[in-house]
């Protein structure tokens, strides 16, 4: 399965979670997590949480220390590549399960890569240094992350739910399956295909405008209808480094 990349707008709205620190930024963030456990939990601001959510996340076992492990090996895969320190990394049991992951870069609010995948192909450990380092490096959008700009990255973890078909009749249906705010949302259709991450209803918040970007992300005319389309949704747990000082 190719990986996916996130909609070039997706950033601008995204409101930062992450906050300077002096030099260093990237390994004391490092230390901080492992330190303090401290991450910020999606829905990021602006999105609604749902308890059913919560409760499901916790089924899961989606955690902070399962957020901090991921979040530390995003870091380092990319630290890896520009020949930068690495930190030690926390174990979870998830890790070695088959896991689906989208890894998001910004620099001052700017999208640096964002590459994953919607299906759990490979175990979540090597789905998102794999999906880490693709955002780095090989987003065509990007030009490739530097070593003088690591320390300014700020990473963030898309945990992939399963997808849960939706209803297809007609537009309208599909409309009002989607739940704003809490899904992401994927299109298929012979050959074209196409997804959105819930943190593109920040900048979408209307369900109508959702589905025409996904359409246009896939190659379609925002007005274009088949009765052979696919629909699916997806709810992600989101992991975003924390800086602040302690």
């Amino acid at each position: 399965m190719s990986p996916i990349f996130c909609p070039l707008f997706s950033a601008q709205p995204v409101v930062p979670l992450l906050r300077r620190q002096p030099a260093e930024r990237g390994r004391a963030l490092i230390e901080r997590l492992q330190r303090t456990g401290r991450i910020e939990f999606a829905p990021q601001p602006g999105l609604q949480r749902h308890a059913d959510s919560e409760d499901a996340n916790a089924e899961a076992g989606v955690d902070s220390t399962l957020g901090t492990a991921l979040l530390i090996r995003a870091r380092n895969a990319i630290a890896q590549r520009l020949g930068q320190p690495t930190a030690p990394e926390l174990h979870h049991p998830r890790l070695a399960e088959p896991g689906a992951t989208f890894v998001t870069l910004h620099r001052d609010g700017e999208l640096r890569g964002c590459i994953g995948r919607l299906r759990a192909t490979r175990p979540l450990d090597a789905d998102v240094r794999r999906n880490a380092v693709a955002a780095a490096f090989e987003d065509h959008r990007c030009p490739p992350c530097q070593a003088d700009e690591f320390d300014q990255l700020e990473i963030e973890v898309s945990l992939i739910g399963a997808e849960v078909p939706l209803p297809n009749r007609s537009e309208a249906s599909v409309l009002r399956a989607l739940r704003p705010g809490i899904d992401g949302m994927v299109l298929r259709w012979r050959d074209h295909q196409s997804t959105l991450l819930p943190q593109v209803w920040q900048a979408l918040p209307e369900p109508a405008e959702f589905l025409a970007a996904l359409k246009r992300k896939a190659g379609l005319p925002a007005d274009f209808w088949a009765r052979e389309m696919q629909f699916s949704s997806y709810e992600v747990s989101s992991f975003t480094e924390v800086r602040g000082d302690g």
